[in-house]
């Protein structure tokens, strides 16, 4: 009986830091399989690649490799992380952006000649059964769960009944403590709530699907995420990106086509690879009764190669 070999997952590399992108899987054990089991000329294709890490993984090792997911974030990533911008141009091109926006965000964010790092807000939440507003700290609390100081009912302290918020502390760039005075906290409450480029269209506002699961109500939109203050930044930022003309830096559109095989729509939790006879490596999300036609995923699906 042959030795079952343990590999142990290793941490991130920078590159798959970038960004927040779930399910990212250990590189080092991507990369071991695709070296154990695929041929030099051997093929790799991850019908769900998300972020890219199979891809990527793959690519390092010179096999040939096709990533298809029907999320553009994913493919966005997966494209830059295949194919980045050139480092100096990168950081040229962003640091201009940076420092015209620089000194309006500097003068928001400090108190006294500080650097604010960041403001602890609390949620003033509307009851949803009798219509009570409440701060966070003013609703009952049960164990883990918060109830109406009025009605009594379960009160939901979400950004679906948010109201308001009250800024409870400041933290300060250079210091472990935070401040958390009345003065400095109402200063930063107000400064929260103005936009500090009102002439600067609301480019970033998208709609969310309703989804409970993530806590995505019916009419959600970008904005609710944000205070004003920071939903202006964020604009602003969007904007600056948009008139960026080195297409490997800002993308402006990624196109996407979604196959029509239907069996993507079932797929199972339970994450499987199996080498295939020409010598690909195939990672799936499917179960083995969901295996689908490759032929049709190459013919109407947006994939990613190099």
């Amino acid at each position: 009986m042959s030795k079952i070999r343990v590999i142990a997952a290793e941490t991130h590399t920078p590159e798959y830091l970038l960004h927040k992108y779930w399910a990212r899987k250990p590189h080092n054990i991507l990369s071991y399989f695709i070296s154990e089991l695929v041929p030099e000329n051997g093929i790799v294709v991850d019908p769900f690649c998300g972020s890219g890490v199979t891809i990527h993984e793959a690519q390092k090792l010179n096999r040939k490799a096709y990533g298809f997911d029907i999320n553009p974030t994913a493919v966005l990533i997966t494209k830059v992380l295949i194919d980045p911008p050139k480092p100096m141009a990168f950081v040229e091109t962003v640091s201009r952006i940076l420092d015209d926006i620089e000194p309006e965000i500097t003068a928001s964010f400090s108190s006294n000649g500080r650097l604010i790092k960041y403001c602890v807000h609390a949620i003033i939440a509307k009851c949803s059964s009798c219509g009570k507003i409440q701060k966070q700290s003013e609703a009952v609390s049960k164990g883990k769960s918060l109830f109406c100081n009025n009605c009594g009912a379960k009160l939901r302290v979400n950004l679906e009944n948010l109201v308001d918020t009250e800024v409870l502390s400041v933290a300060f760039e250079g210091s472990k403590t935070v401040d958390a005075s009345n003065g400095i906290c109402s200063q930063q409450k107000e400064a929260s709530r103005c936009s500090l480029f009102p002439d600067v269209e609301a480019s970033s506002s998208y709609s969310f699907a309703e989804n409970r699961r993530i806590l995505a109500f019916c009419g959600m939109t970008t904005k609710h995420l944000f205070t004003e203050r920071n939903y202006s930044i964020l604009n602003y930022l969007s904007s600056a990106f948009a008139k960026i003309e080195d297409g490997k830096i800002f993308v402006e559109e990624t196109e996407m086509h979604f196959p029509r095989n239907s069996c993507l729509e079932e797929s199972t939790g339970g994450r499987s690879s199996q080498i295939m006879q020409d010598g690909t490596l195939y990672f799936s999300w499917l179960g083995q009764t969901h295996f689908f036609d490759l032929g049709n995923i190459f013919e109407n699906a947006f994939y990613i190669s190099f």
